[in-house]
């Protein structure tokens, strides 16, 4: 089985909150 990946694209990305959002769900939906 092939490992899922998803990327945040823009310029600064420092700040996105979206790495922890999805990971945080995806932890609580035993997506790994």
């Amino acid at each position: 089985m092939t490992r899922a990946y998803a990327e945040v694209i823009g310029d600064p990305i420092a700040q996105s909150k979206s790495p922890a959002i999805h990971n945080f769900w995806l932890g609580k939906l035993g997506i790994d």
